[in-house]
């Protein structure tokens, strides 16, 4: 068989073969260009002859290439760069190469200063339009992220001959893994150089970078101990496939990362997101702090490689360590290093490493969290739940509140005992109360007070009692009644998928128990219901929350509390779904019963009826009658309550946003300020309804012009789409629109481009055809092609919006009127007065 031609094709596949090989060990080498190349043989001698070319150089794998590499993949023309000036810059040598180009160092050698630099060229032979769109694409990036721990993009251009270049942040510094080892650093010096690695990751995240190919070798630390994340060469940015920039799938079926530090999902060719590189994260903890990866992967092949990490549990770092890995981190011993592992950092990198993407940290941020708690001497939120962890951790800090932290947790177990109980008196028979009562001893002898009731102590707590029923002979009324007390505080905490099941088989034995006609089984419905919405599946959601009213109208128990509750929650997915005037029928209706009840709980509801029905008046540009009632429910939930829940702060945030939208900005800004710090505290900064908080509070500020505050409260939104916060949920394509607005004021409009394309995806994703959100993003999509003078597309679509928008909501609604002004703006930049002083006078109506 004749050789194949090398084309540039070809060139590029050769290059990502060398490129995956050269990171692995050289036993794993041949096994994985097995599986790579397939029967294409003749493509496996090129990748093994460059490799057999540069072991007869001297180089190791670890090693930056060197120049045999450049010989065979570098043309003359390119290998003359050394010496030349490209624009202010002297090319001084070879350093090596990074995703596309090679890498060379340079000096800027101007009249304005001298500086140390790194220039990096596409290679020759790959000026296909693909290959100058992926170089193009990593120097965008680059550009949007500005963080101490990133290498910084500092110039680029073109050179005389046509070659794109872009010049970075000159790096003198070593892989982490050196340094550490060469400096013999201790653990604790270790977790915080991790600590530097976690929140450059995180503003990657945050402007909704995936790097993908996190490991060692990307991560230098200068001799001042400051860690550089380097190489977004095939980074990805987080949006929907659209756009004129954005780039196909890896062609050829290379694989784009390196095997070692790969996630499951990346192996097996899954989509992948943030939680890969919190997966990767982990694997270099592992490695930093035992002196090894989880797996050894050395001749093995593919398929037994991409078994191992999809399918093996990893181990402890604390089961890995050995005589001989002592030495580097400055201890006598390996058992004196386990003891620092064993425990919290063992637990750490175990949640990192987890196979499924939604159970490892929601954030490279919360990691980060987790290694500062341990270097304070603070719980952490991935230790596993131990009798007397986190009470012996809060004995050593706070003596004189164990007491009162006991108290804390035997309420919490004692108001689920006291739910039960009531149902079960007129219910159960004396051995079913000795069953509840018996498991509900086992769930006190975890609770730990040490936390003082936050959400990942009770989390913990849950999670250990929801294994124990499955061990447990319980009868169907008591397992019904637990799974739903169990189910309800994990929606409360806003961990829906733990809720779910708990939730679902709890309405399963409610209905074979007690019937459809019965309150408890419409009440574990709704639960359900609550969960089909958090997940985005508003349709099939009112489906079954019509059955949950028509099972509270039939209950014989039931009251005017139940029957309002149940018809808001009704209303609630009405109005996700755009149908406003019929919610607003359905809350009236909830309202007039909630007001007809006359005890505490039923009096407590009306808070939260009060509140949507606030909402359902906004919408309607009815701002006084909202006002009105958010001014009602606020000294309710104080009287009921306190000025301390939950509840009062989302009062308050809503009589925010109504006073912004009535122009009275300073008793707005002033109510933010106050309800956020008090949501933050009472549910923790990952609870989805923080997160509405936040981006409420984000585009405050952006319609005040202080885009900078907006984009960075947006961004704490967006990094926890997918986690904590739906996709599904309006608040995750809200966050996206409102990052994306910020950043066109900010004039970033990669950016931009990327937050609101996404934002228009997770619409169309979620909400019905016709919805009008769907149209607002469109407008405000059409408004930022305008500032990216791109006229001919955003006129058809702000248009389009426009129409759409005045049908839906009315020519007077604010999105209408919104949309109106964009139209207005767009003609007046086009100088096209006519139709601009149409449009104004449409958007002034």
């Amino acid at each position: 068989m004749s050789a194949a031609p090398i084309t540039p094709t070809r060139l590029v596949r050769i290059r990502e073969l060398f490129d995956n090989a050269l990171e692995l060990e050289t036993g794993q080498r041949a096994s994985y260009l097995v599986g790579a190349c397939g029967s294409d043989d003749t493509l496996r001698s090129e990748v093994d002859s460059l490799l057999a070319a540069l072991e007869r150089g001297g180089d190791t794998w670890n090693l930056p290439l060197g120049g045999v590499l450049a010989s065979a993949l570098l043309d003359a023309d390119e290998e003359g760069v050394v010496g030349r000036r490209v624009g202010p810059y002297h090319v001084k040598r070879l350093i090596g190469f990074g995703g596309m180009g090679a890498v060379y160092e340079g000096t800027r050698v101007d009249d304005h200063f001298q500086k140390c630099v790194a220039l990096k060229f596409l290679r020759r032979g790959m000026e296909g339009d693909l290959a100058i769109r992926r170089f193009r694409y990593e120097r965008q990036i680059l550009a949007d992220l500005n963080h101490k721990n990133i290498a910084a993009l500092l110039d680029g251009g073109v050179t005389a001959d046509g070659q794109p270049y872009f010049v970075m942040e000159y790096v003198d510094g070593i892989p982490i893994t050196t340094y550490c080892t060469e400096q013999r650093l201790t653990v604790r010096d270790r977790v915080q150089l991790l600590r530097q690695i976690c929140a450059a990751v995180q503003h990657a995240h945050q402007h909704l970078v995936v790097h993908r190919d996190l490991k060692p070798g990307n991560i230098l630390v200068t001799p001042d101990g400051t860690v550089k994340l380097l190489d977004f060469g095939i980074a990805k940015l987080l949006r929907e496939a659209e756009g004129p920039d954005q780039l196909p799938m890896t062609q050829g079926g290379a694989r784009a990362f390196t095997p070692d530090y790969a996630s499951p999902e990346q192996v097996r060719g899954l989509p992948v997101a943030t939680a890969s590189d919190v997966y990767a994260l982990g694997v270099i903890a592992s490695e930093l702090l035992s002196g090894h990866r989880p797996f050894s992967l050395a001749g093995r092949l593919f398929s037994e490689w991409q078994e191992t990490i999809s399918r093996t549990p990893a181990p402890a770092p604390s089961s890995l360590v050995t005589e001989a890995d002592a030495p580097p981190f400055g201890e006598r011993s390996a058992s004196r290093l386990r003891a620092h592992l064993k425990g919290d950092l063992d637990a750490i990198v175990l949640q990192a490493l987890r196979k499924e993407p939604e159970r490892r940290y929601g954030s490279a941020e919360q990691l980060g969290q987790d290694l500062r708690r341990y270097l304070d001497g603070l719980p952490v939120s991935a230790q596993r739940d131990r009798m007397g962890y986190r009470f012996g951790k809060f004995v050593k800090r706070r003596r004189i509140e164990v007491a009162a932290g006991v108290l804390v947790a035997v309420s919490l177990v004692g108001g689920i005992a006291a739910t039960t109980r009531q149902a079960r008196r007129a219910e159960l028979e004396r051995a079913k109360t000795d069953q509840v009562n018996n498991f509900l001893t086992t769930m006190l002898s975890a609770v730990d007070p040490g936390y003082q009731g936050r959400d990942v102590t009770v989390a913990m707590v849950l999670r250990q009692a929801a294994k124990g029923i499955e061990t447990q002979k319980l009868d169907p009324e008591v397992e019904a009644e637990i799974r739903h007390s169990i189910g309800q505080t994990y929606y409360g905490l806003g961990l829906y998928d733990l809720a779910e099941a708990q939730a679902q088989r709890a309405y399963d034995l409610r209905l074979k128990v007690y019937g459809r006609d019965n309150l408890k089984t419409a009440t574990s419905l709704s639960y359900v219901v609550a969960l089909l919405e958090a997940r985005g599946e508003f349709a099939k959601a009112e489906i079954l929350a019509r059955e949950a009213v028509r099972m509270t109208e039939r209950a014989p128990d039931a009251d005017a509390g139940n029957r309002g509750n149940m018809l808001d929650n009704l209303a609630r997915l009405v109005q996700s779904q755009g149908r406003l005037d019929e919610a607003y029928t359905i809350q009236k209706e909830a309202i007039a019963w909630r007001r007809q009840a006359t005890d505490s709980v039923g009096r407590a509801s009306l808070v939260y009826g009060l509140n949507n029905l606030a909402v359902s008046l906004t919408y309607q540009g009815k701002l006084a009658a909202a006002e009105s009632l958010y001014r009602e429910s606020i000294p309710l939930e104080a009287e009921l309550h306190s000025r301390q829940t939950p509840n009062y702060g989302e009062s308050l945030l809503g009589l925010a946003a109504v006073l912004a939208d009535l122009n009275r900005f300073a008793e707005a800004d002033s109510l933010y300020r106050e309800a956020l710090p008090l949501m933050e505290r009472t549910l923790g900064e990952s609870h989805a309804n923080y997160l509405r908080g936040v981006n409420a509070f984000a585009r405050f500020r952006n319609s005040q012009g202080d885009a900078a505050t907006a984009a960075q409260q947006a961004r704490k939104v967006v990094a926890h789409i997918g986690g904590s916060m739906p996709e599904g949920d309006n608040t995750a394509s809200y966050a996206l629109q409102t990052l994306g607005i910020a950043l066109d004021s900010l004039g970033q409009y990669a950016g931009a481009d990327s937050a609101l394309r996404r934002s228009l995806a997770l619409r169309k994703k979620y909400l019905p055809e016709g919805h009008w959100a769907i149209a607002s993003s469109e407008s405000v999509l059409g408004w930022h092609l305008v500032l990216m003078q791109r006229v001919g597309e955003a006129e058809p679509m702000l248009l389009s919006a426009y129409t759409r928008l005045a049908a839906a909501r009315g020519a007077t609604a604010l999105p209408a009127l919104d949309a109106a002004k964009r139209l207005a703006a767009m003609y007046e930049r086009t100088k096209r007065p006519a139709q601009a002083a149409e449009w104004r006078k449409r958007a002034t109506s």
